[in-house]
């Protein structure tokens, strides 16, 4: 069973300078795993996650799913080889449809570069109120930074999905008549 974090030993960290996030060796799977998984497969496999040292990948695909059995533990090594260090101890194989294809999934990894975006006034105002309010100089400090850090990587809010206003829908005023537009309240 997976031991669960106290927040109080979060914070600690989080104040004594500890990094949080994701594992370093984990970040190196992600940039490794095209080049490990042999690519007459990767169109069937997505690589799901670690869970407790078990390397989970969905494939869609029958056929695929009995040649990754077949991979699993020569995969499961060349995937230590490729971290630096024993990660995974198992890799475990399910069956399911693949998330939809995205653009950015598309690109090879070495070619993706996350850019960070200059934030807006509004941004930093907001991050600078929400921060204000922690009483620790040093905490609030890295909360802000982290806060900016998360958000420049984010798109902006200009770039989602506009709503528009619902338009006038003119009605005949009879069955086969003239169409009047609609009255304005």
């Amino acid at each position: 069973m997976k031991k669960i974090t106290p927040l109080s030993e979060i914070l600690r960290d989080l104040v004594e300078g500890a990094a949080l996030g994701p594992d370093p060796a984990v970040l190196r799977l992600l940039e490794a795993w095209p080049g490990l998984l042999p690519e007459g497969l990767r169109p069937f496999v997505v690589l799901e996650g670690v869970r407790e040292d078990v390397l989970v990948v969905t494939v869609s695909h029958p056929v695929a799913g009995q040649q990754m059995q077949f991979l699993r533990e020569d995969l499961r090594r060349r995937v230590n080889q490729a971290v630096g260090r024993p990660l995974i101890r198992e890799l475990r194989v399910k069956m399911g449809p693949l998330p939809p294809d995205e653009p950015a999934r598309k690109m090879p990894v070495e070619k993706r570069v996350d850019q960070p975006r200059t934030l807006t006034r509004k941004e930093k105002g907001s991050i600078q109120r929400l921060a204000g309010e922690i009483k620790d100089a040093e905490l609030r400090e890295r909360v802000r930074a982290l806060m900016e850090k998360s958000l420049a990587l984010s798109p902006p809010e200009s770039a989602g999905p506009r709503e528009s206003k619902p338009r006038a829908v003119r009605k005949p005023s009879t069955p086969g008549g003239p169409s009047v537009p609609p009255r304005r309240s």
